[in-house]
């Protein structure tokens, strides 16, 4: 298993340095960043954030739309957009992160079955469209009343 960071620059243990990749902060302005975050996305099986606290972060909906699942924690509006056996877990601690991992490493069947689960999420409320048709359907609501 490889563990590849992305948004900061965390000092990595000297037994750990074959295992883990830091690539900082990737900006999706720049072509080749943005290249390799999307690369990222695509040939991972998890993406983690272990966050304390947190609105929305679009990195979910990125991570949902290359059917990745999300492993992260239920805080603030977090669970709006990672449903919890949909695109994703919502965990707690270290121990639990690790966990699912290793439930989904020896069940290659249910770990598809979340990919999938994942993307058509995505397809059906975490994009850009469907968002802006929420809006709209909340806004008309709104005014006719």
């Amino acid at each position: 298993m490889t563990l590849d960071i992305v948004g900061c620059e965390p000092e990595i243990p000297e037994d750990l340095e074959g295992c883990v990749t830091v690539h900082g902060f990737l900006s999706k302005k720049d072509f080749a960043e943005r290249q390799e975050l999307e690369e990222l996305y695509l040939g991972s099986h998890f993406f983690l954030l272990p966050t304390k606290a947190e609105c929305v972060g679009s990195v979910f909906c990125e991570a949902s739309s290359a059917g990745l699942p999300v492993l992260t924690r239920g805080v603030g509006g977090v669970p709006a957009v990672v449903e919890d056996g949909v695109n994703g877990f919502l965990l707690d601690g270290p121990r639990a992160f690790a966990d699912m991992i290793l439930r989904f490493a020896g069940d290659g069947e249910a770990y598809r079955t979340l990919q999938k689960s994942s993307r058509e999420l995505f397809l059906r409320r975490l994009n850009w469209q469907a968002i802006g048709d929420g809006m709209t359907t909340r806004i008309e609501t709104i005014t006719l009343r």
